[in-house]
């Protein structure tokens, strides 16, 4: 699906929103959620193979996943 171009006269030209696409993302919301719970269950290269993705786009979904569920880490001495 190609994005529509539109133009604004307080704006300028931009992109049409997609409310299913996050900011700068390279997938879709549904995909990355996928790729989450799959990654639950599984490791990251077979999660990468089992979706057809690049396996450093796959930790970075997992990455960003972990990080919304958890929260950040707090590692004594670590800064």
């Amino acid at each position: 699906m190609q994005r529509q171009r539109l133009a604004s006269p307080r704006c300028g030209p931009r992109l049409e929103h997609l409310n299913w696409l996050d900011r700068h993302a390279r997938v879709t919301r549904r995909l990355a959620e996928s790729v989450a719970r799959t990654c639950a269950m599984t490791s990251i290269q077979a999660t990468a193979k089992w979706h057809g993705l690049d396996w450093k786009t796959v930790n970075a979904i997992d990455f960003r996943h972990l990080g919304q569920s958890l929260g950040p880490g707090s590692w004594p001495g670590f800064a």
